[in-house]
């Protein structure tokens, strides 16, 4: 959650003191993605240590989110070989956000919505990861559209 507010902070500051650059523009994603992709592996399956059942991120929103995350990666190196930088747009920001929240409240385990007594499959934190998910691949979609001339060629 550190990791996630300074990655906010720094793009804050960034264009508060117009010090954007095209090397920020193509590395943040890529920082993003392996903050977000990192700890989906982790949070992908339950400790060992653990004394009772903890809420975990489904397999199937991590091969989604991680999926998504190539392409759009490898969409980005084909625009970059051919001069063109593909900036994160409000639909990516979005997604890093929703992602962010869900991974947040899967670390919390849950809380506070634990209380609600649902179970693990249905909580809070497991709903939210499949909204992001959504989120996730409709971003996708759109960055794709968006840039379809870069996989046309000229």
């Amino acid at each position: 959650m550190i990791a996630s507010l300074s990655d906010f902070l720094d793009g804050y500051l960034a264009r508060k003191w117009h010090q954007v650059t095209s090397f920020g523009k193509f590395m943040d994603p890529i920082a993003d993605k392996l903050l977000v992709d990192a700890c989906l592996i982790f949070l992908m399956t339950s400790p060992l240590w653990a004394m009772e059942q903890v809420t975990v991120v489904p397999v199937l929103v991590v091969i989604l989110l991680i999926g998504r995350d190539l392409i759009v990666d490898a969409l980005r190196l084909v625009a970059v070989e051919k001069g063109t930088v593909i900036a994160a747009n409000i639909f990516g920001k979005i997604k890093t956000v929703a992602e962010m929240v869900a991974i947040g409240c899967v670390f919390l385990n849950d809380w506070p919505f634990s209380y609600l007594g649902l179970p693990v499959q249905y909580s809070v934190s497991v709903i939210l990861c499949y909204v992001a998910a959504a989120i996730s691949l409709l971003s996708g979609v759109i960055y794709l559209v968006q840039n379809v001339k870069v996989l046309k060629g000229n």
